[in-house]
């Protein structure tokens, strides 16, 4: 990953979104999941390069090199990230790794159509806004070459930063509500980090259910979908003394599928 590759002006948009990256402890501390582990064995065999999309401090990327995938994009909106994960890289890891700074929901001004093999999004969506959700969807099967894969990985409403809204989540649940974790003025997040933490400004919460759902919409098959206990995530993100959970999907473009037509 040259460092040449992180270029000053980049072609993607760099969109800050509230101090997403300043989540080094969900990677470097954190057991790595049933999800990502059946990803990075997948992107071992396929031959399309691998992105992960808002990499952070490249625990994931990590992963993904030491399994042998080929081709790894790196991207992040934190050039500093990028940077310093480049620096542990030996120079055999370079060769397969490359660095793309921005906004992962503009990758297709750089990334050509149905080019990549995996898509892995791990603790990104819930910084989105429902309809950025949405487009991600459609972004990540767009990316796709047909066969290609998709792992999302994002918090749920089973969490910490949830603990003072479930009787709020139960109901939008039984009004319909379309994103029921949506955060709002009256979201009370009853847990917080410590003072010295980057605050960040949670978007919306993501359960299996809305995962799958978006993504069929988007002209995937779900492979699986469900909740992850995290009790190797910090104390704020524990609900009711149990461990936070997080919600996974692994997902397939099927070469005969199609998106859905955009509303």
């Amino acid at each position: 990953m040259a460092e040449n590759s992180i270029p000053a002006d980049s072609d993607l948009p760099v969109k800050p979104l509230d101090g997403q990256n300043d989540i080094g402890w969900a990677y470097a501390g954190a057991e790595t999941d049933d999800y990502i582990t059946d990803f990075v064995k997948f992107a071992a065999t396929t031959s399309g390069p691998v992105a992960d999309l808002g990499c952070g401090p490249g625990h994931n990327v990590r992963l993904l090199l030491n399994a042998g995938t080929k081709s790894v994009i790196a991207n992040d909106i934190n050039e500093d990230h990028l940077k310093k994960f480049y620096k542990t890289l030996s120079e055999e890891e370079t060769e397969r790794a490359v660095a793309l700074r921005g906004s992962a929901l503009t990758l297709n001004k750089i990334i050509k159509t149905g080019t990549l093999g995996g898509i892995l999004a791990a603790n990104l969506l819930h910084f989105l806004h429902p309809s950025e959700v949405r487009n991600a969807f459609r972004l990540f099967h767009e990316l796709l070459a047909p066969g290609g894969k998709l792992c999302v990985i994002a918090f749920s409403t089973r969490c910490g930063v949830a603990a003072g809204s479930q009787e709020l989540i139960r109901q939008r649940r039984k009004d319909g509500a379309e994103w029921p974790g949506l955060v709002t003025a009256d979201f009370q997040e009853a847990t917080k980090r410590d003072e010295a933490s980057f605050e960040m400004a949670y978007k919306v919460l993501l359960n299996p259910e809305e995962l799958r759902r978006e993504a069929e919409a988007a002209g995937f098959h779900v492979e699986k979908a469900g909740f992850i206990p995290r009790p190797d995530y910090p104390a704020w993100f524990f609900i009711d003394n149990q461990p936070g959970m997080s919600s996974g999907l692994i997902a397939v473009k099927n070469p005969m599928s199609e998106p859905a037509n955009s509303p």
